[in-house]
């Protein structure tokens, strides 16, 4: 009869190596610090996801929950941002991406004022994201489209 302890053995280490990383990757959230709500409106997200990293100074403070459409067809974005970032009221929120096919972030550029935009509130200051795949178009095509 065939001996079944080699794979019971590679079994049990399997079992045991899974175990192991979902407890480490349980363990290594961020669960500690707590978030904010605040939106921003935009003309053109180009690509931004849920899930996108926002970014200040290159330093990731939180994630985009939502983006949808308001009735005037602008693009809200709706993100969590770590409480203890206070947002100054002139605060640039802008859409970038590292190339062509990298995913989209949402950069924040703060700015000089005082007065902190409250949990919950607008960046009112924003800026669309730059597409190359529309300025590759309109090199290539001209820009036909009259307004």
């Amino acid at each position: 009869m065939y001996d079944r302890r080699l794979e019971t053995l590679v079994g049990a280490i399997v079992l045991f190596a899974s175990i192991f990383f979902a407890v480490f990757i349980y363990l290594s959230k961020d669960s500690g610090s707590s978030s904010s709500m605040f939106f921003a409106k935009f003309s053109d997200v180009n690509g931004l996801k849920t899930g996108s990293n926002v970014l200040l100074n290159g330093v990731r403070v939180g994630q985009v929950s939502k983006c949808r459409l308001d009735n005037d067809f602008n693009a809200i974005v709706e993100m969590l941002i770590d409480s203890s970032i206070a947002l100054p009221v002139d605060t640039l929120a802008s859409i970038s991406g590292l190339g062509i096919f990298s995913s989209k972030n949402v950069e924040l550029i703060p700015g000089h004022e005082d007065d902190i935009i409250k949990p919950g509130g607008e960046i009112s200051m924003t800026k669309p994201s730059f597409s190359i795949e529309n300025l590759i178009g309109k090199v290539l095509f001209g820009a036909t489209s009259s307004k």
